[in-house]
């Protein structure tokens, strides 16, 4: 698992121990910060050299913020709860208000033409823009604290182990077997294939979604040396990448589910990685703190960075 030598490349991020969230579009390599001064910012990253921004949000008090699949729809919920999607082409974003009050959000993702949220009480949302309501909701019985949507499915952990998992043509989400510790890591690849749940104990368990009423594990294995707090599936599904409160991410081959191979630890100066994503099919990757630097790797063979630097400030 050795690393090759580092290529350095543009690294994007906020102030150290300001960033809220990072996101990245797995087409385009693109980032979006958002941080606690309320700033949300799309970066490009696929030059050589200091990052360069595509767009400002015009928006006050951002606190989360995520980015769709296509990479040109960006959904943001402020301090106050408003819930809004923004169109990213053109010189100035185009906004629609999804909820004036989407309540007390703890986790949110794009992706599939929806907005997910998971709330502070338990609930788990989705937002369809043309509808600007809710169609499902899943109550699970403690906070959220991650969501994904890809691949036509959505999936939500909780703090108590419980997980809820369902196809976004459906209006009946199905309660996974409650996992060991906190879900603190969900991810669905974008074929629709391949579910994953990683959890305060280390454990990572992979969920095969070919019966949509029936999820079924089909691997459960140790995926880190202290709790997940972050991960990503690939786009096809064989590549895995968790983050943990141990510094390192962790790459996994799940070309085959049931027998997960790792491929390589991706060591980072920060404590907890607390943000991981893929683009250009499986071969970059990024890992992220919730506030320092971010890392971009070239992952397709033995996860070797690509480089790594502080992040800047964003521009004011």
């Amino acid at each position: 698992m050795s690393q090759g030598a580092p290529v350095q490349r543009a690294v994007v991020g906020g102030r150290a121990a300001e960033m809220r969230s990072v996101s990245f579009d797995p087409v385009t390599g693109d980032l979006v910060t958002a941080d606690a001064g309320g700033r949300t910012v799309l970066w490009e990253t696929s030059r050589l050299g200091p990052p360069a921004v595509l767009t400002k949000v015009p928006q006050e008090a951002v606190g989360r913020g995520a980015l769709a699949a296509d990479g040109r729809r960006l959904v943001t919920v402020t301090a106050e709860h408003a819930l809004t999607l923004w169109e990213l082409g053109g010189d100035l974003p185009r906004r629609a208000l999804l909820a004036e009050d989407a309540g007390q959000v703890s986790a949110l993702a794009a992706g599939d033409g929806v907005a997910v949220t998971g709330g502070e009480d338990g609930t788990a949302a989705l937002w369809r823009p043309s509808r600007h309501d809710t169609s499902v909701t899943a109550r699970l019985s403690s906070r959220i604290t991650a969501v994904a949507s890809a691949g036509g499915w959505a999936l939500a952990g909780a703090a108590d182990g419980s997980a809820a998992l369902w196809p976004l043509s459906s209006r009946d989400p199905v309660r996974l077997p409650p996992a060991r510790g906190s879900v603190d890591a969900v991810a669905v690849s974008a074929n629709g294939r391949l579910a994953a749940t990683g959890d305060a104990s280390g454990r990572v368990r992979l969920w095969s979604l070919a019966d949509p009423g029936r999820p079924a594990v089909v691997a459960d294995f140790p995926a880190a040396l202290d709790g997940i707090v972050s991960a990503a599936l690939s786009a096809d599904g064989r590549r895995l990448l968790v983050g943990g409160s141990d510094k390192l991410a962790r790459l996994w081959d799940v070309g085959d589910p049931a027998k997960p191979v790792r491929l390589a630890d991706l060591d980072n100066d920060f404590r907890v990685v607390a943000s991981v994503g893929f683009a250009l099919g499986s071969s970059l990757a990024y890992t992220g703190a919730g506030g320092g630097p971010v890392s971009l790797w070239h992952v397709t063979g033995e996860g070797r960075r690509a480089g790594t630097r502080r992040s800047p400030q964003p521009t004011r």
